[in-house]
This record gives C-alpha cells, structure tokens and sequence, in this order.
C-alpha cells in the first residue's frame, strides 16, 4: 500500500461550502438583523424510494387537508444545481435543452421542476431567555437559507414595515426542527442599534465572518455526467419500487446516452452499424464511467440446438425582490 506525509501538498480541494448555518431547535427562538439582501439559484431536489433488501419501503405521511396516507419513504439524493439558463428558466420554468433534469421533469413525475433557493448572510444576537441582550455582547455571521415560500412571507413583511435592510427579526418557536418552521415577525426596534460598541460589535462580526459565495448554500455545483447518474439512479429506484425490472431506466430521460448527449451538445450521435468490419461508434458510457450494458458475443454452441437470442437492453429569471439600498454608514 503507497504511504503518504501529513503534507499540505497532498491536500484535495473540496467542492463543499463550510459555513455556519442559521438553525433554530425545537421550540428554541432567535433575533437576528438582515445588513444585505440575498441571493437565489434554481436547483433540483433529488429523491429516491428507499429500499430495504430490495423492497420499497412505504410510511404514513400528513396531507395538506389534515388527513393522513400511505406513500413512499424517500431517500435525499441531493440538491444540485440546474444546468438552464436563467432567462429561460425565468420564463417557461424549465430548460431542457441545457438542463438534464429539466428535461425529465416535464416526462416524468420522478424529478420535480427547479425551484428557486434564497440565502444570505445574517447577524443572530447573543440573546437571554428573557430576550435581553447577552453581557458581555456578542453575537454570530450565520448563513440562512430557505425557500420560496419563506422569501414570500419575508416580502409580505417588507410591504408592511418597510425595507428588511438593518431591521431585526424574531424567528420562532421553531415547530418542525428538520424542516425549519418557525414564524417570523418583524422587530419592533432594531437591537444593533442600542449602544455604540453592540453596534461596533454587529458590524465587525458581519464584515470580517460573512460568506461572499453563496450559491453554493442554494445547492450543490456538480458536473453534468454526475447529474445524469443520479438520474439514472432514480429511474432505477422507481422501477424496482414498482416491480418493474424487465428494462434498463432510461438514463435522465433522455433515452440512451449517446443520443442524451448528442441533444445537450446539438450533435448527431454516431449511427451504429451491424457491420462487424466497421468501426464501433465512440463507447460515450465508458467515457462518463457508465457500466456497459451491450451484450457479450455469444459463445458458439455445443449441441444442435439453436441458442435463444439475447433480449435488447433499453436503457428562472426576475430579480428577487428589493429589499432596499444596503444601509449607509454600517461603520
């Protein structure tokens, strides 16, 4: 086995974005203050049925109405970027013609259509259980990222007190800690404020701890052959949930691969030829470290009786809304 120092050189760079994320516990509460607006990205969330020695395995969930029903437990996949151009994705919801899962979205339930990811940087106070602040003062930069549906209530909220820019806001009780849902309010004063050295305090923790890139809070930055494995990992999924396993899932929704690629790069796929003299069309699976799934040449039989033949393998943009100017004279 090779040996290796604790060297930095031998360091791998990591695509993962460390950062301290704004989390409220059970029934914990939180005051924070906005000082920038934030960003968004379309992403796609990716799930899968979960399976249990090859079973899918099936929970009671809640409905909207009330009411509960049975449905499949879902494993996360992952949250990875969309691959469609803002522009377009702004205007139809989807792009098929850069975005793989775009394009098995609007053909198949399995992937849901991108939706829009918000983040930013905020200030969270050091709070008492009374809802003083904490002496001696401080506080934290935490990345908090959430949904369309929190950005709606946080617009609604604007358009009642005005620009969130420099405003404080009283987050929870927290009901549902996995899920993040807690109310928000609007502060009656901004606490930041209060004396010259919390001020000093608010602005020199913001400045010095706040995340410039937070795309990467919205989703995952991955590469496009990784998208397309996933996919074809969740087509799979769902054809062995539903018992269907006499064909391969198609891989992303495109087909077979090579066409999928020829439509994302406008090519013509190479045709395949039953030739056996000429020359094999470029192995595009192999290349994107696909298992091959051509069958193997058949081994000439033994008896006189003619060998069965193999069956055929088949295989977003308007600006977010304007919080306001960023706050004049933070220092």
């Amino acid at each position: 086995m090779p040996e290796i120092d604790f060297d930095p050189i031998h360091k791998r760079a990591s695509d993962t974005l460390e950062f301290d994320r704004l989390k409220l516990k059970k029934d914990e509460r939180a005051r924070i203050v906005l000082l920038e607006k934030p960003i968004f990205a379309y992403v796609h969330t990716l799930r899968a049925p979960k399976l249990v020695n090859g079973l899918p395995v099936k929970v009671e969930k809640e409905s909207r109405k009330g009411g509960t029903y049975i449905d499949y437990d879902m494993d996360f996949v992952g949250r990875p970027l969309c691959f469609g151009d803002l522009g377009i994705l702004a205007d139809k919801g989807t792009d098929e013609q850069n975005c793989p899962a775009c394009a098995r979205s609007v053909k198949s339930e399995e992937i849901g259509a991108p939706e829009r990811r918000f983040a930013l940087n905020v200030i969270r106070y050091g709070m008492t259980r009374d809802g003083s602040l904490i002496k001696p003062f401080k506080c934290d930069c935490q990345v908090w990222p959430f949904t369309e549906g929190v950005f709606n209530r946080l617009i609604n909220i604007a358009e009642e007190h005005g620009s969130l820019i420099g405003r404080d806001l009283i987050l929870g009780p927290c009901t549902n800690e996995v899920f993040q849902k807690f109310e928000i309010q609007a502060g009656a004063q901004s606490l930041w404020q209060s004396t010259e050295d919390v001020k000093a305090t608010v602005v020199s923790t913001y400045q010095e701890n706040r995340i410039p890139e937070l795309e990467r809070a919205c989703g995952r930055k991955a590469e496009l052959k990784w998208m397309i494995k996933d996919l074809d990992t969740i087509a799979e999924r769902w054809k062995t949930a539903r018992g269907e396993s006499d064909a391969t899932a198609s891989v992303g929704g495109f087909g077979d691969l090579d066409q999928g690629l020829a439509d994302l790069l406008n090519t013509t796929p190479a045709a395949a030829t039953a030739t056996p003299a000429s020359p094999a069309p470029v192995d595009m699976a192999a290349l994107l470290n696909f298992t091959d799934t051509t069958p193997a040449e058949p081994t000439p039989p033994t008896s006189t009786t003619k060998p069965e033949p193999a069956a055929p393998t088949t295989t977003a943009s308007g600006e977010p809304f304007d919080f306001g100017s960023i706050l004049d004279g933070l220092a």
